[in-house]
């Protein structure tokens, strides 16, 4: 069994579950976060995001914002790979999740 969502002192800090190499286990409640770290970085606030390696689950949640905020899920993938770690977004089910959550972002 997977833990739920956990959000830490003031809402600052979320743990959001999600195996490593696959894809956020709350969808919803995952993309209500980053729309929310997405509106406090554009608010100039302080935004970290990590995982346990630093590169699968961080660069899909990267490249999930910069949907979140417009970008195709193709555009965001290569960013991420270029400009953040040729070794994020490591799974071909991750590549999915984007591609899933810039279709629903677009219908």
């Amino acid at each position: 069994m997977h833990p739920s969502p956990t959000l830490g002192p003031n809402n600052q800090i979320a743990f959001l579950p999600c195996p490593d190499g696959g894809w956020p286990l709350y969808e919803n409640e995952t993309e209500k976060m980053l729309a929310y770290a997405l509106e406090s970085a554009r608010a100039g606030q302080f935004v970290e995001i990590g995982c346990h390696a630093g590169h699968g689950r961080t660069g899909l949640a990267l490249a999930a914002l910069m949907i979140l905020a417009g970008a195709d899920a193709e555009e965001a993938m290569l960013k991420v790979w270029n400009r953040y770690c040729e070794q994020a977004i490591e799974t071909v089910s991750q590549e999915r999740y984007l591609l899933e959550l810039e279709h629903e972002r677009r219908n």
